[in-house]
């Protein structure tokens, strides 16, 4: 079963299944921030997807796609250290989750009684009254779909 947070829309203005196509059939993985070479994350979400067998060895295999400012241009960067581990919230009556892409950016579940902000930069989660209960915070890994517990160290 693939658990997933309601449906949002793309943050880009990008076709990821064209993307796909053209980059060897490479398995878009979610929209979320990456590690930036300078230390500290993107403060927008990057596409990111994987590809067994890039063009060229060098690359990694998992690379990005954004959009910068107010350019229509489509940039590409390698994600060389992509850690798939994201901070959520689990539902386990409903398998819903929910996570944050990037930093502020505030999340509800479907039915408004939990939230989740931060990205990968920090982790604020809160609930209605009374419905805590409900929800585990988890370690969420949006590129197998598996649930651990949470962690410190993400």
């Amino acid at each position: 079963m693939k658990l997933w947070s309601p449906d949002r829309p793309n943050f880009w203005d990008i076709n990821y299944e064209h993307a796909s196509e053209r980059y060897n059939d490479a398995v878009y993985i979610a929209e979320t921030s990456i590690k930036q070479p300078t230390g500290g994350y993107t403060q927008y979400p990057v596409a990111v997807f994987f590809q067994d067998d890039p063009e060229d060895e060098s690359y990694p295999d998992h690379f990005g796609l954004f959009k910068q400012g107010f350019s229509h241009k489509v940039f590409i960067c390698g994600v060389p250290d992509f850690n798939p581990i994201v901070h959520a919230l689990h539902k386990p009556e409903t398998g819903e989750i929910i996570w944050s892409r990037y930093g502020h950016d505030y999340t509800t579940s479907s039915d408004g009684h939990a939230s989740i902000d931060g990205g990968r930069d920090y982790c604020r989660y809160g609930f209605s009254p009374g419905h805590a209960m409900h929800w585990n915070r988890v370690a969420y890994n949006i590129e197998t779909n598996l649930i651990e517990p949470a962690r410190t160290d993400i």
